[in-house]
């Protein structure tokens, strides 16, 4: 799986992306399948093509008002 990883907090953390891919390793049992690992390794990362100027921590973070956060799935 290929995925990024965005996070921002005023005063802390600009608005920043990371880029990685995961393999999961999953298992039979119970009747259901199950995360047995997973392994994740940095990259690859595209170029941005500077459509958008990068966003401030607080411009950011009030573009995601009105999000529910649903929390970790592990």
């Amino acid at each position: 799986m290929w995925n990024v990883g965005v996070l921002a907090r005023a005063g802390v953390a600009p608005p920043q992306a990371a880029w990685a891919t995961s393999t999961l390793e999953l298992v039979w049992e119970r009747d259901d399948w199950h995360l047995d690992a997973e392994t994740v390794v940095p990259g690859p990362a595209p170029i941005l093509n500077d459509s958008t100027a990068p966003a401030a921590a607080a411009t950011f973070t009030t573009a995601l008002d009105g999000f529910t956060d649903l929390g970790s799935t592990r």
